[in-house]
């Protein structure tokens, strides 16, 4: 895993940027910490900072040319089972001068072109100059594991593996789909056929040539990646979770534990409970944008303690997105084609608990009657809307209280547009359940999930893997039954079933356990200070976008304990914090400098 970054004039120039080019490479020095490369060429830079994970010598030195130097790559990624790719190249006449899977793709363009894209299988981003046509060709993997980010501005084009850091065309090369449906099928079938294709995926994630290890939370995901990998390499895998000691609600260190002696991991836990207000500061620099996944938090604690063991990690994301973990968000009141009269019931037993448990402040009668509005509001939203606010901290109708006036509307114009309906609309070929996991591997999987795995280990150089995302594994899961997934409120009934056979159904159907912090109760103690600080009367004027007194209810709503705001909260707070950074800093003529020295697309190509 790497960094990448460039350049390229689009105004005719013939003058490289290089020294911008540096300087970008310079702040994603995290990402790639072992070497440092770059490309000039007429209008084009192509800058490179190297996590060695594949062939370790300087025949790996990225960027990376073909033959004869018209073809040059700089490449973030893995490439999974390329061996039948580097053989069929050899067998074509191409002469390799490394290991390393930047080079398959170096010759398969000279070969296919753009078509490459349909052949490779992995994680990656990368950026491509084609000497000869003088074009260059970016490219981010089909689930968007791998960040790719770039700007058209002053007459250039620029790109990035993170925000810091004449033509232009964006097309999509893929759109998921499934396999041929399958016919009814037991839940034991499913899951032989489940074990059989995902121990080929973790195999495929386990190749490197440096140590490989595993985050063990004790939960379903996790404990089939480290078993399926212990099975696929023979060998004890290096394992890690995160603790937090005192705390039992939020603490599955011991859960962690019980699955690693099961299955005989060499494991190790570390307490994160000490430091939130570090975790915090260096959760906001890393995430280079508005990021308000409070996750973030022990993932980085985290990485940081497997950094210290091993250079790769395989994770167990993707599996809930896939294989429906999230069975609260497929209640049938919010999916295509349910019943007025079923939600009408549902909005009656929330109004009540919400008269019950009053949230933001306000009389009682009063926040009744403006629940019933909103909820009434909502039942004339399409499916997909409704869908969007349980993967949501804000209403439309909380933003038009939060937000000052001037942008609620922008706001409301840009809610269903931008999140989930539009992923609704473009699959209507799918069933209900599998209309919605589209939604979330399409939109929370890639700005969350992916974003916050990727941002949180590469700041340690921490190449993570995410072997539930293999192609060929995601196609195959939606084309499976809805009720081996889900049914009775039970989410990845398969995985269970499967884990079940390692570990035993105590563990395998132990109730879901998010990876999070105690933030609710950090808010109120140890972060307070911050949160005073940065959500204050005063910071919320200075800023302009809330208004300050629904921000005043709202967090003192939280801190008094009589409401439990802490999403809502964390996600104004990272939004401040990052303003501070880097919008304020560069206001103020500063720059972000290196990452360290700091306190505080999907499946698609472009080309040019």
């Amino acid at each position: 895993m790497c960094g990448i970054a460039g350049s390229l004039r689009l105004d005719g120039g013939q003058s490289a940027d290089r020294e911008v080019v540096r300087a970008m490479c310079g702040v994603l020095a995290h990402r790639g910490p072992d070497a440092e490369g770059l490309h000039a060429d007429g209008p084009v830079v192509l800058g490179h900072r190297r996590l060695s994970i594949l062939d370790l010598s300087d025949a790996g030195a990225q960027p990376m040319t073909n033959e004869d130097g018209t073809v040059w790559l700089s490449y973030n990624g893995q490439l999974f089972a390329f061996d039948d790719e580097r053989r069929w190249l050899e067998g074509r006449g191409h002469v390799f001068r490394s290991h390393t899977d930047t080079e398959i793709i170096v010759h398969l363009y000279e070969e296919l072109g753009d078509e490459l894209l349909h052949r490779i299988d992995g994680m990656f981003a990368f950026a491509l100059w084609d000497a000869r046509r003088r074009r260059l060709l970016l490219a981010r993997d089909r689930l968007g594991i791998k960040p790719l980010y770039y700007a058209v501005t002053g007459g250039r084009l620029l790109f990035a593996s993170e925000v810091e850091a004449g033509r232009v065309t964006i097309e999509p090369y893929w759109e998921l789909r499934p396999e041929a449906p399958r016919g009814p099928m037991s839940l034991s079938a499913a899951a032989d056929e489940f074990e059989e294709r995902f121990g080929r995926a973790v195999g495929a994630h386990m190749v490197a040539d440096v140590p490989v290890g595993a985050f063990l939370s004790g939960g379903v995901d996790s404990s089939l990646v480290v078993a399926a990998a212990q099975q696929a390499t023979g060998a004890r895998l290096r394992t890690f979770s995160a603790a937090f000691r005192g705390d039992p609600e939020r603490d599955e260190s011991a859960h962690a534990r019980a699955v690693a002696h099961i299955l005989g991991s060499e494991h190790q836990d570390e307490d994160l409970a000490g430091d939130p207000a570090r975790l915090l500061e260096r959760a906001v620099w890393h995430a280079d944008e508005p990021f308000g996944v409070s996750s973030a938090l022990p993932l980085h604690g985290l990485a940081r303690s497997a950094r210290a063991r091993v250079k790769v990690v395989l994770t167990g994301d993707g599996a809930d997105e896939v294989f429906a973990g999230y069975p609260w968000r497929h209640r049938p009141e919010s999916g295509p084609g349910a019943r007025p009269g079923a939600w009408l019931t549902g909005a009656a037993q929330a109004l009540l608990h919400s008269a019950r448990t009053a949230t933001w402040g306000g009389s009682f009668p009063r926040r009744w009657a403006t629940d019933l509005s909103a909820r009434l509001r909502r039942l004339a939203r399409r499916p997909g809307e409704r869908y969007a606010e349980r993967l949501t901290a804000f209403t439309p109708e909380d933003l038009d209280v939060l937000l000052v006036p001037e942008l609620r509307a922008v706001a409301r114009q840009r809610w269903a547009e931008n999140l989930v309906q539009r992923h609704f609309d473009a699959r209507a070929d799918l069933g209900p359940v599998s209309r919605r996991l589209m939604a979330e591997l399409r939109s929370t999987l890639v700005d969350e999930m992916l974003t916050k795995v990727d941002r949180m280990t590469m700041s340690v150089g921490l190449e993570a893997r995410v072997p539930f995302l293999d192609r060929r594994l995601v196609e195959w899961a939606f084309s499976l039954p809805a009720a081996v997934k889900l049914e009775d409120g039970v989410g990845k009934r398969l995985l269970r079933e499967a884990l079940a056979r390692r570990v035993g159904r105590e563990i395998a159907f132990r109730p879901k356990h998010g990876f999070d912090v105690p933030l609710a109760r950090w808010l109120r103690t140890t972060l307070r200070p911050v949160v005073e600080d940065a959500l204050g009367r005063a910071a919320v004027v200075r800023r302009g976008l809330f208004d300050p007194a629904a921000v005043s209810t709202l967090v003192e709503s939280h801190l008094s304990g009589r409401a439990d705001l802490s999403r809502r909260v964390y996600v104004l707070l990272a939004l401040e914090l990052w303003m501070r950074q880097f919008v304020d800093r560069v206001a103020a003529g500063g720059t972000t400098g290196a990452a360290e020295e700091r306190p505080v697309g999907v499946g698609a190509r472009g080309t040019s």
